[in-house]
Formats: structure tokens, sequence, C-alpha cells
């Protein structure tokens, strides 16, 4: 028995129930991190449906990016108006910022928000990444995913626009920023994000509350058969809702005859070796 790792899953166990409790009383609003995910998955949400359980090693992964968040905020808290002063510039730092959209039901906290005046505004959100996404987003072009999603870059933009209307300013005079932090090596990258992700943001909030306004059951939404319930192919693997819905088998399925599994495949004769 670990004692030490018993008390520190336990520890993190408290801590994600205090961060629940920033979203008591919108239970049936949406998280601005959510934003781009499957419509199936966002029923479920909003409609207290009980996830699966998250292992304890998973957790502990999780928690380091909290952490990485928990230390950049800290910094800014304590140095940063200090080096802003040494620069002769004046700054406000909103940290961990409540942003809400109550016309779309979109809640989130912002990372990091940097003002220098109504017209001067810059938003950071903080990402983390191992090697290989990294490999697959910052890496050499051949190694790139050539359809990488977009989910982050709406996630800031969701951000923008609550933030614009919280404090009086034009969502077009918010430089909007994602902050990537290499787990392995500990690089940090910034990546300035384009403002075309915002009308493609209330675009997705807008149709997502249109097509859960009307329906009773996500039985109504056939994930990879309706063309009107976004799914990437990703989302089922990491999904806490795979316990009550079909979609990923549904995606296994739909794999196996893309590879034309089930089917008989001619022979040849070309050795195993010089396959590609």
């Amino acid at each position: 028995m670990n004692i030490i790792q018993d008390i520190y899953n336990d520890y993190i166990h408290s801590q994600n129930e205090e961060y629940k409790k920033l979203y008591e009383g919108y239970e049936d609003w949406y998280g601005a991190s959510s934003v781009g995910q499957c419509y199936r998955k966002q029923w479920y949400r909003t409609h207290d449906t009980p996830e699966k359980e998250m292992d304890e090693g998973t957790k502990r992964v999780l928690r380091l990016g909290t952490i990485l968040h928990r230390d950049i905020e800290k910094a800014i808290e304590t140095s940063g108006k200090s080096i802003m002063k040494m620069r002769n510039e004046k700054v406000d730092f909103y940290l961990e910022e409540t942003v809400k959209l109550p016309d779309l039901k979109v809640i989130g906290h912002l990372d990091i928000a940097i003002v220098k005046g109504e017209d001067n505004v810059s938003i950071y959100d903080l990402k983390t990444a191992k090697a290989f996404a990294w490999q697959k987003r910052f890496g050499l072009k051949k190694n790139r995913d050539p359809n990488p999603s977009r989910n982050y870059e709406m996630q800031v933009s969701t951000y923008a626009l609550g933030f614009a209307d919280k404090i009086g300013c034009y969502t077009e005079d918010i430089d909007m920023f994602i902050l990537w932090y290499k787990k392995d090596d500990s690089i940090m990258k910034t990546m300035k994000v384009s403002h075309e992700y915002v009308q493609y943001a209330i675009n997705y909030w807008i149709d997502l509350n249109e097509t859960l306004e009307d329906i009773n059951s996500p039985d109504e939404m056939i994930p990879f058969e309706e063309p009107n319930v976004p799914v990437q192919d990703w989302e089922c693997s990491y999904c806490a809702y795979t316990n009550v819905c079909d979609g990923k088998d549904r995606l296994n399925k739909i794999k196996q005859q893309r590879r034309g599994y089930g089917t008989k495949r001619k022979r040849t004769n070309i050795p195993r070796a010089y396959k590609r």
C-alpha cells in the first residue's frame, strides 16, 4: 500500500470537487472548453449523465497541466506588474477570469488577459502537449497533421467573445493567443489565433443550442452517421460517456469498413518485407 500515493490521489479528488463548484448553478450551460465537441457528448453533460470513472493515473497526469497553469498565474501575480512598471507600461492583468455568453448558455474561465487600454487587449489560453502532439502541430511539414482539430482556436475565441462583453470592448480589438508548453523539454511557444475563428465559434454555439433544443434523447443524434452531429475520430477514445453511448462502436465499424475488414482480399505474391 502506497500511503503517499493514496494521500495525493485523495487531494486531487478534493481539488477536482472544488473546481466543480465554479459551475454550480450553470449545470445546463456549456463549458467554453467544450467548443467543437460532439453534440451527443454535450447532451449527456448537460443532462446530469453519470460519467465513466477516470483512473487515478490519468487524474495525476491532468493535474500536471493544472499545476503549470497555477505556476504561470502565480508568476504573473508576483512579478507581472513590477516588470511592466519597469517598462513604464500601465497594465491590468486578469487571471482565471469568469466569462459568460448568456444567450448561448456558455460559461468559461479565461486563463490570462492583459489589458493596456480598451483597444489594446491580449488574452492567452495555456495548453500542454507531449512530443508526439507537438510534432503533429509544430514539426516538419511532412509530419504535421493535415487536418488538425481547431477546437483550441475556437475555445480562445469563445473567451474573447465573453471578455469583450465583460470589459466593454470589441472582439476585433482583442489579440488572441495560445501559449503552448511542451512537457518533454519545457519549450514554450506562443501561437496567435486568427479572428476568423470567432465566427466559427459563434456558429458552433448557435447550431448546438438549436439542435439540442429540439431533441429529447441523444439517440436522435447518431454519431458518424448524421451530418449535423459533428464528431472527431479521437473524441470517442477519450470520452467520459462511452459507458452509455455507442459512438465508439459505430466508429470502429466504420474504420473496419474503410480498411476492408470482413471482405475477401486478393492474394498477392509480394513478399511481406517489401510491402508498404
